[in-house]
């Protein structure tokens, strides 16, 4: 826990004990000027009703022996006039509020705050503690059949009972039909404040607002005369004679007014705050004229405490476009009011980017999975049914032309060009043989099996230079291993190698869905492989296929480039990362694109737009 928090729960703990009058002063305004915030200095000064001698008996900070001249001359200008000061300076704003009493005037309480204006929130602080203050000072006379938790209690039931109503309205009525009983009331009414007025919202015993203009006018022109005085007024028939001269009237005409007009004899109107756009008043008539303190210190303790919970009330229960309304009020007042220099460099500094990040292009590209394929694919196939004999490359090695990669068995083509070879001159023995007979008939039939033997025995030669399996062209084997199949058959025109040139490649690029609109041929791009992370391959698009095909669970278009400029690190099948150059867009745009295609894609299908 930190000291503040220390510091607090020891001034918490001076207020509960009975300790005396200026320790408990003191703890009040020390606690005071840490919780409001925003106190440059406070000063409490009383003595005896009236005649003083009025000296400070308690500042804020500790440090202070005496206060400053400003709030002096403030502090002096209230008891003087027994009416709250409220005033703007150099150095930020001063409160000052009198400690009357039954006409009497025990002191005052002044505070400078740091702010222009003063506090909403700090007034209530204030009011709160002018009660607590009176009474410590009236402990000693407080009539002995309604002792301080008894009035604790009332204040108890009174929260509980608005607390268990759910609407606004009924709250509000529940409040001061509540408050009229429990003060002995003739009449309780409540009015909000909105647009810098007053306006009436409840009125005790009455299930609505009554109809009645004249009386309307009266509660919530007395209702403004203490909402804009920033306190407590008492209007109390007989009383005024009593006020010492120079006491102007002025600040209880509205309520002698209703008083008069209405019948009542006493009128009290108590305002509560909690800011500039929430804050209220709460008046009480009384026909009679004799109003005992109890029941002052009741009608002054009750509206900060049921206002605040009707309040909060109202604000849970706006419609959700006045909640927005209000949202957006309070932060366009955070933004163009004073102070909150931190949320107006943030929101600044937002905008500046904003605007940056509109106006801003950068090249837009499309991102896509490359693998490399040779510019030319040779198959290399087994030339007749035969098997294995040797292995001398498999895939991966680089080969030369005319270059023995494989070699097929055979011994038995060898042997039957032998045994034709054979035939052939025995056909060519017996063919002298009719020549010597002068046979023609036999001499014709033995050159036909002489040149059958010949080509059979040219057939088999010819085979027997194919066993050779030798590498067309320059290139690197891409597939193909018989090292592990030596001895195997293999079937005529069946696959044994693939060769790619070293000098030629393509790029296969999967395209996504989305992007596929974006790519035509003969656009840009740059290649980057696994294998040689540090270089960019140019390349251009020179076809982009209208066939779909799923990858990794999504579909993708096949797209072909060439590269611009090769390299002999590169082999065939390395994978990569290609870009594809699109062209110019703007910034926000390009990081953007994807979120609200795909919030279109939602719309139209949940809602057809």
């Amino acid at each position: 826990m930190s000291q503040l928090t220390y510091s607090a729960v020891d001034h918490w703990q001076v207020l509960q004990q009975e300790t005396d009058s200026r320790s408990f002063i003191t703890a009040w305004l020390a606690l005071m000027g840490e919780r409001v915030g925003e106190v440059q200095e406070a000063v409490v000064v009383m003595g005896p009703a009236n005649v003083g001698p009025f000296r400070p008996v308690a500042l804020w900070p500790g440090s202070r022996s005496t206060c400053s001249p400003e709030l002096a001359v403030a502090c002096e200008q209230a008891m003087e006039l027994r009416l709250p000061v409220n005033r703007a300076d150099r150095q930020g704003s001063i409160l000052v509020v009198p400690l009357l009493r039954d006409q009497d005037i025990h002191g005052v309480i002044g505070i400078q705050f740091l702010a222009p204006n003063v506090p909403f929130h700090a007034r209530n602080w204030v009011m709160w503690g002018v009660g607590w203050i009176y009474d410590r000072l009236l402990h000693t006379t407080e009539p002995a059949d309604q002792p301080l938790p008894e009035r604790l209690l009332v204040f108890l039931n009174l929260l509980l009972s608005v607390l268990a109503v759910e609407k606004f309205e009924a709250a509000c009525q529940t409040a001061v039909t509540e408050s009229a009983t429990r003060l002995g009331c003739d009449r309780a009414a409540l009015g909000l404040g909105g647009r810098n007025r007053v306006r009436l919202i409840a009125l005790s015993h009455a299930a609505e607002v009554v109809q009645q203009v004249d009386l309307t006018h009266r509660l919530e022109a007395a209702m403004n005369e203490a909402a804009d005085q920033g306190c407590a007024l008492t209007y109390v028939e007989g009383e005024a004679a009593t006020v010492d001269e120079g006491s102007p009237p002025r600040p209880t005409r509205e309520l002698m007014l209703l008083a008069r007009q209405f019948g009542n004899r006493a009128v009290m109107a108590t305002p509560f705050f909690i800011s500039e756009e929430a804050y209220g008043v709460f008046l009480f008539e009384w026909l009679d004229a004799e109003l005992d303190p109890t029941t002052r210190q009741m009608a002054e303790g009750i509206p900060p405490i049921l206002g605040r919970v009707l309040l909060d009330k109202r604000a849970q229960q706006l419609p959700w476009y006045k909640r927005l309304r209000k949202a957006l009020r309070d932060q366009l007042h955070r933004l163009l009011g004073p102070r909150h220099a931190g949320y107006k460099l943030f929101v600044l500094t937002a905008l500046s980017a904003s605007i940056f990040f509109y106006q801003a292009h950068g090249e837009h590209n499309v991102t896509a999975h490359a693998a490399l394929e040779g510019g030319i694919r040779r198959l290399i196939v087994a030339p007749y049914d035969g098997f294995i004999a040797t292995a001398q490359v498999r895939a991966g090695h680089l080969v030369r032309a005319g270059e023995a990669m494989a070699t097929l068995d055979d011994r038995d083509m060898r042997l039957e060009a032998a045994r034709w070879s054979s035939q052939q001159r025995q056909y060519q023995q017996q063919a002298h043989e009719a020549e010597a007979k002068h046979d023609l008939a036999q001499i014709q039939i033995i050159g036909a099996q002489i040149r059958q033997a010949e080509a059979q025995r040219a057939l088999l030669e010819t085979m027997i230079q194919r066993a050779s399996v030798v590498a067309p062209f320059d290139g690197v084997v891409t597939s193909g291993d018989l090292s592990q199949h030596l001895g195997g058959a293999v079937k005529k025109g069946q696959t044994l190698f693939e060769i790619a040139p070293l000098d030629s490649y393509r790029v296969v690029l999967e395209i996504a869905e989305s992007d596929i609109a974006s790519v035509e041929s003969g656009q840009t791009g740059g290649l980057v492989v696994t294998a040689i992370p540090g270089v960019i391959f140019p390349f251009t698009l020179s076809l982009v296929t209208p066939v779909a095909s799923v990858s990794e669970g999504q579909t993708v278009f096949r797209a072909e480039a060439l590269l611009q400029n090769s390299d002999e690190r590169l082999r065939p099948g390395m994978d990569g990362v290609a870009k594809v150059l699109i062209g110019e867009r703007r910034l926000i745009w390009i990081w953007t694109h994807r979120l609200t295609d795909w919030l279109r894609l939602q719309l139209w299908q949940r809602f057809g737009i």
